[in-house]
C-alpha cells in the first residue's frame, strides 16, 4: 500500500500581551494583533521541511519609540527548538524573521533576534510576517499538534 501518514499540525494563535512604555496620560500606545501560524498537514515522509508563514500587525499612536516586537519559547524548555504538542507524541518547529529561515525569533536571549521596527506614523497599520518551518522526516502520530506563543510589543 502507499498511504502516506498526514499529521494535522497547528500552531495555536498567536496569544498577544502588550508591553506599555509609554506614560499611561499621553494616550500614546500601540496595539498588536495576530493570525496564526497554521502548518496544515504533515507528511511524516516528505523530505523537505513544512513551511507557512503568519501575520502580525499593529498600530500605534504616537509618540511612541519604534516598536520591538518579541515572541516567547511558547511551552517549549528552549527556542532551539519549539515543540508543537499532540497527545501522544511532538514536533520540532521554529519562528523565524526571514524566509529562508535562519533567523529565530524569539526575545533576543539565547541567540534569538526580535523584529525592530523603524518610527510609525500615527494611526497607520503595520504588518510583519512570521516565517515557520516543521523540519522533515520528524516520526509522529496522527493527530493534531498546537503550540501557544505570546507576543510582546515594547515601544
Amino acid at each position: 500500500m502507499n498511504e502516506k501518514l498526514r499529521v494535522q499540525v497547528l500552531c495555536g494563535a498567536l496569544a498577544i500581551a502588550a508591553l506599555a512604555l509609554a506614560r499611561p496620560s499621553s494616550g500614546a500606545g500601540c496595539t498588536v494583533t495576530s493570525s496564526g501560524v497554521a502548518f496544515g498537514s504533515y507528511s511524516v515522509f516528505a523530505t523537505s521541511p513544512t513551511n507557512t508563514t503568519g501575520t502580525i500587525s499593529y498600530s500605534c499612536t504616537l509618540p511612541v519609540n519604534p516598536p520591538l516586537i518579541a515572541l516567547d519559547r511558547g511551552s517549549s524548555a528552549t527556542f532551539y527548538p519549539r515543540t508543537l504538542t499532540g497527545t501522544y507524541s511532538s514536533l520540532q518547529y521554529n519562528l523565524y524573521l526571514d524566509a529562508a529561515c535562519t533567523t529565530v525569533w524569539g526575545d533576543g536571549s539565547s541567540g534569538t533576534s526580535t523584529y525592530q521596527a523603524g518610527a510609525p506614523a500615527s494611526g497607520q497599520n503595520y504588518s510583519v510576517t512570521v516565517y515557520g518551518r516543521i523540519p522533515a522526516r520528524q516520526n509522529a502520530q496522527a493527530g493534531a499538534y498546537s503550540d501557544s506563543i505570546v507576543i510582546t510589543i515594547s515601544f
